[in-house]
């Protein structure tokens, strides 16, 4: 249910053009509309996009919503060639010390479908967010911290505790120098409503 969602832009030359990659995770088909959740970044700044399904069928999407403040964003595609759909867990269930699995596409679709392991480090951590990046915080956002490796690439993808559910949806990590193992998710009980 993991898949590849990628952000097209026109160039000057009004070209389509490569302009980004993360991860989604589909979760719902509703008369034939297949619906994938990511995130707004992955989504932000695009005109087109595609979703690349495990076989490595590229599916057409759109946007359906999308949400600066939770960095979430919902995509819609045609169910053809979709076969299984993610169930989402109760993020609340979940404690310090839980193992979970983060799945993406780390770097791109050479590393597609990539699965790591790691534990719940924190089930309520605030994240200042500064939406300009300039600096200046405009709110804080609350989501599960995870040692389990998270890459670029791997936003909007799964966070998975051991009974296959969806707890979180992964959107970033500490990339400074000297810092591993510091990845958070939005979770599950954030992102259904």
């Amino acid at each position: 249910t993991v898949v590849s969602v990628i952000r097209y832009r026109k160039d000057e030359k009004g070209e389509r053009q490569q302009a980004g990659i993360g991860s989604g995770v589909i979760f719902e088909n509703e008369r034939g509309k297949v619906r994938v959740v990511t995130n707004f970044h992955v989504i932000d700044g695009g005109d087109t996009f595609e979703v690349v399904l495990h076989n490595e069928i590229a599916k057409k999407a759109k946007v359906i919503g999308k949400d600066m403040l939770s960095d979430l964003a919902v995509l819609e595609m045609d169910d053809k060639d979709v076969e299984h759909y993610a169930v989402f867990g109760d993020s609340e269930e979940l404690k310090v010390g839980d193992a979970v699995l983060a799945v993406g596409n780390p770097l791109g679709l050479g590393f597609s479908h990539t699965t790591t392991f790691g534990v719940v480090s924190s089930i309520n951590r605030s994240i200042p967010i500064s939406l300009s990046n300039n600096g200046f915080y405009d709110w804080e956002m609350q989501v599960i911290q995870t040692d389990a490796a998270i890459n670029r690439g791997n936003s909007g993808g799964a966070l998975v505790n051991l009974e296959g559910e969806v707890v979180g949806i992964n959107n970033m990590k500490v990339a400074n120098f000297g810092v591993e193992g510091l990845g958070f998710a939005i979770p599950s009980n954030t992102v259904v409503p």
